[in-house]
């Protein structure tokens, strides 16, 4: 969810909203002491402030992609990302998803070789 404030030449912030900030501000326009506090500490360390940036562990396996795609599927519903992150982290997923339905590929290969042609065939062809 975008940032509520509208400056002086009447346009609206082009930042994402605190999440659970009853003012529907970003960090820069929010009054709330909390925000304040995290604004300070972000600036304490560089900008990176590791409060507002969502975590993500990296899949190991099918169902790990399907959980995060899901995570981001639902942080795209509620604003909680930025775009730019949006996009990084779906082409990282379907590059993922891609990789595993390959290996698959390759382990239906290996036993339909094996099925076919003895269990020596399918190491000595690849």
């Amino acid at each position: 969810m975008k940032c509520t404030y509208i400056n002086p030449e009447g346009k609206q912030c082009a930042a994402f909203a605190v999440r659970d900030d009853p003012t529907r501000l970003c960090v820069f326009h929010s009054p709330t002491p909390e925000t304040k506090s995290r604004m300070d500490e972000g600036r304490l360390c560089g900008g990176k402030n590791s409060h507002l940036k969502p975590k993500f562990k990296a899949p190991t396996n099918l169902a790990e992609a399907q959980r995060l795609l899901g995570i981001v599927i639902a942080a795209v519903a509620n604003g909680d990302m930025p775009h730019s992150q949006i996009t990084q982290v779906a082409r990282l997923i379907n590059l993922f998803l891609k990789t595993a339905e390959l290996a698959q590929i390759n382990a239906c290969l290996d036993n339909l070789e094996r099925t076919t042609h003895g269990p020596d065939h399918a190491k000595t062809t690849r």
